[in-house]
């Protein structure tokens, strides 16, 4: 899952986790065992990287995959 995750470093992605829930978020940074990412609509930039506002934390367990976002028809 870490080599797929770091694909998306620094883009969007739609996490889809167990469950079949999926979520758009913006991956930041990739872990040993996580993934740290932030809504789409949050600033992407090396000082907002340090906000913790909207930060969430997914550990590879509790995902299925991370796939491209689909383009709007």
């Amino acid at each position: 899952m870490r080599a797929t995750a770091t694909k998306f470093l620094n883009r969007e992605a739609l996490l889809v986790l167990k469950g079949r829930q999926r979520i758009r978020r913006w991956i930041a940074a990739v872990g040993d065992d996580r993934v740290i990412t932030y809504p789409v609509s949050a600033p992407h930039s090396v000082a907002a990287s340090y906000d913790p506002v909207g930060r969430e934390v997914y550990r590879y367990t509790q995902l299925t995959n991370i796939i491209e976002v689909e383009a709007p028809i």
